[in-house]
């Protein structure tokens, strides 16, 4: 399942949950906030055209008597009808009423316990003028009706008219036609549609967010289908986040072509280097055989073969040692006194060309190393600068503490390499200028040093200037 759909439906399933708690808060509880307002409003409004009926002295002309869904009308004490909306037309007798007894039905939340409709009087507060209040106006309870299935809720009020009249003022209103019911009703249609919005935006905002994603997977798939290694991710996006993206597997595959190369390149040179003994393996083979018949010659073939042999049996050691080493991500490290193995490398090391090498070392220096490791380490390093020394050059070895680190340098006034060279100095059988070696090596030299120091949790630095020498630095840290 793709992201953007799987986040869809996270969020389909919370709108949806949302929309259900909300419309179910407002089943459970709108119902008591509707009865609840339509009394309230019914009360006032019957009370109010009482009022008027009072202040007109019982001319109803001008009252309106359908205020807010609300049915007004009034009748005398013998139930007669005076004015208003005629309720027994409207509903066909549904129900009937008198001053004594109210409305037949059930009284509603407002009523008390063991009340009467006749056992209570409603005096009109607050909104009529004082001379209003007191017995001029009388009110009962709010009751339920059941008219024809649908619930009413009535309410009459006693007006006394200064003429001496008495009037009957009812009210009746149904739940349906109050307007917090059709809010009610307004708001559960509008949660839901306030939903599907939220789901259409929700899906095209996840679409629009993945767009760059999809963008760059295919991308990426012309890459790998490309037999190109140098092509890289191109992608115009606006977005950061996958620029940064981009930007970290172009280096990826960068990297990614170096290696391959690389490793290419050592193929290569390595077959290059196994052809040129087997080569002659062969050819001092067959001459042997077919064209020499004095034993003196045969012997001097066969010194011929044996020398290739030597060689090739060198290629074939060092290629092997390479590989356990590169292959190596760490070895056991012990407490090792390399002020001492450092003398002893310096003072055994091949001398052909009578280089002269100085050891300045600081005594008991003792870090966790491998001691195989490291002589291999040193020895390459100062192998490497005897052999691209001049004849009568210096080679001088240091080895000192440096606050929190112990330092190594090897340093020769030799030939010295270009700043070309020195990218490729830790590449595998790279040989800078393979006219002044002794074709005794494979130029694995500096790369053993580069995985060495990778072991061992060093670091390792250089410095050169073309015709007068290199400086090698290892900086062991010390914990």
């Amino acid at each position: 399942m793709s992201l953007s759909k799987k986040s869809f439906i996270i969020n389909a399933v919370f709108v949806i949950l949302v929309t259900a708690i909300l419309i179910t808060a407002f089943v459970f509880t709108g119902g008591a906030v509707v009865s609840s307002d339509i009394e309230t409003r019914l009360v006032k409004t019957v009370k109010e055209k009482a009022a008027e009926v009072y202040e007109s002295d019982g001319d109803l002309t001008d009252i309106d008597f359908f205020p807010f869904g609300i049915n007004v009308s009034v009748y005398d004490l013998d139930g007669n009808y005076v004015g208003g909306y005629l309720i027994q037309d409207e509903f066909d007798g549904g129900f009937e009423g008198s001053f004594d007894g109210g409305f037949e039905g059930e009284p509603s939340r407002n009523a008390e316990e063991g009340e009467q409709p006749s056992d209570r009087a409603d005096f009109f507060e607050g909104g009529f003028p004082p001379d209003m209040r007191g017995d001029e106006m009388r009110g009962g309870m709010v009751r339920k009706l059941d008219i024809n299935g649908k619930e009413y809720f009535a309410y009459e009020c006693k007006v006394f008219l200064k003429s001496g009249v008495v009037y009957s003022v009812r009210g009746l209103t149904s739940k349906e036609s109050a307007p917090i019911n059709k809010l009610m009703i307004v708001a559960c249609v509008a949660a839901g549609l306030l939903a599907l919005i939220a789901l259409v935006l929700s899906y095209f905002s996840l679409r629009n967010a993945t767009k760059p994603i999809r963008d760059m997977t295919a991308a990426l798939d012309a890459v790998e289908n490309s037999s190109d290694l140098g092509k890289r991710v191109e992608l115009d996006t606006k977005y950061e986040e996958i620029r940064n993206l981009c930007d970290s597997y172009n280096r990826m595959l960068e990297r990614l072509e170096d290696i391959l190369k690389s490793q290419e390149r050592f193929t290569s040179d390595v077959s290059h280097e196994l052809r040129s003994p087997l080569t002659v393996l062969l050819a001092e083979s067959e001459f042997a055989l077919n064209d020499l018949t004095t034993v003196e010659e045969k012997d001097k073939s066969l010194e011929a073969i044996y020398a290739q042999t030597k060689r090739l049996t060198v290629m074939v050691r060092q290629l092997l040692e390479f590989s356990r080493v590169a292959n190596t991500e760490s070895v056991a490290l012990t407490d090792t006194d390399i002020s001492v193995l450092t003398r002893e490398i310096a003072e055994s090391v091949d001398n052909a060309k009578n280089v002269t090498v100085s050891c300045d070392v600081t005594d008991g220096i003792v870090i966790k190393t491998d001691e195989t490791l490291y002589i291999r380490m040193v020895t390459n390093l100062i192998d490497n600068a005897v052999k691209y020394n001049s004849d009568g050059g210096n080679v001088w070895v240091k080895l000192s503490f440096d606050e929190n680190k112990v330092v190594l340098s090897v340093e020769d006034d030799g030939i010295g390499m270009s700043e070309d060279t020195l990218k490729h100095i830790y590449e595998r059988m790279y040989q800078a200028d393979k006219s002044r070696s002794d074709g005794s090596g494979l130029g694995l030299g500096l790369s053993f040093v580069k995985e060495i120091s990778r072991i061992l949790g060093s670091t390792v630095e250089v410095t050169s200037s073309l015709g007068k020498g290199s400086r090698f630095t290892v900086t062991f840290p010390v914990k």
